[in-house]
């Protein structure tokens, strides 16, 4: 348990920084949609940004079980998504994602 808690407080700085690019993404996003761009760019600009994290992380050598930690909860919450409007720009376009 103490070698988590050591983990977290040497990661601290660099998971607020990848936190830090998702709220800016989400906000660009978010910003987009307010600004009347359709739902097709602004899942691009999340994705596209998004995408980044990975290279944030890997600059910054954040363990792998950070990671896939984060890909399940994001895939939760996508899911769940489908079902109860968490989300609702996932499924703002007009076709058929999946």
């Amino acid at each position: 348990m103490g070698q988590l808690e050591v983990g977290f407080t040497v990661y601290s700085w660099q998971v607020g920084l990848v936190l830090a690019w998702l709220l800016l993404i989400g906000s660009v996003s978010e910003g987009a949609r307010r600004s009347g761009f359709g739902p097709e760019i602004t899942r691009k600009i999340v994705h596209i940004g998004a995408g980044h994290v990975i290279l944030l992380a890997w600059w910054f050598m954040l363990p792998a079980w950070m990671g896939v930690a984060a890909s399940v909860v994001f895939a939760g919450v996508a899911l769940v998504s489908y079902r109860v409007p968490i989300l609702p720009g996932i499924n703002s376009v007009g076709r058929r994602s999946w």
